[in-house]
C-alpha cells in the first residue's frame, strides 16, 4: 500500500485502529496499526486528548447544556476528576507512555457508549465503570509497547 493510501486508510479507520490498540493488539506486523500507534504517540495527539479530558472535568461541574453530542455522565466524571486530571498530566508530561494507554483514552473519548457518557434511559449505569476504565488506561500508560 502506498504511503498516501496508507495514511488515508488510517484516517478513515482511526477509531477501529484505536480500539484494536486499546485491546492490546501489537502494531508490529500491521502497517496501518503501526502508523496509528505513531500518531497516537505524538505530543500533539497527547496534548489534544489531555485537553479533552480536562474539558470533560470542567463540563461535569458546569450547568447542563443540551446538544447533539453524547451527554457526559457528570456524576461519574466529577467523582473521577482527580484521576482524570492525573491522566491528563501524564499525557502532557515529556516522559514516554504506553500506546495502549493512549488508545484506551482515545477509544473512551470517541465511543458514545463508553462509561464517560451517560447511559441514558436505554441501559443501567455500572457503578465504578468509568473509574475502572480510567485505572486500566493509567496502568497501560506505564507500559511502553
Amino acid at each position: 500500500m502506498s504511503s498516501v493510501r496508507l495514511r488515508v486508510h488510517v484516517f478513515l479507520n482511526r477509531w477501529s485502529l484505536d480500539h484494536r490498540l486499546a485491546l492490546g493488539e501489537r502494531p508490529d506486523f500491521d502497517p496501518a496499526l503501526a502508523l496509528r500507534a505513531q500518531q497516537l504517540m505524538r505530543d500533539k495527539t497527547r496534548r489534544s486528548l489531555a485537553r479533552l479530558l480536562r474539558r470533560d472535568i470542567r463540563l461535569a461541574f458546569e450547568p447542563c447544556r443540551w446538544g447533539s453530542s453524547s451527554p457526559l455522565d457528570r456524576h461519574a466524571v466529577a467523582d473521577a476528576a482527580p484521576l482524570i486530571d492525573g491522566i491528563a498530566r501524564r499525557l502532557t508530561a515529556p516522559t514516554p507512555v504506553g500506546v495502549r494507554g493512549i488508545a484506551l483514552i482515545s477509544d473512551m473519548l470517541g465511543d458514545g457508549a463508553s462509561p464517560l457518557y451517560d447511559a441514558g434511559w436505554t441501559s443501567q449505569p455500572t457503578a465504578g465503570a468509568l473509574t475502572n476504565r480510567l485505572h486500566s488506561a493509567d496502568r497501560a500508560l506505564e507500559l511502553a509497547l
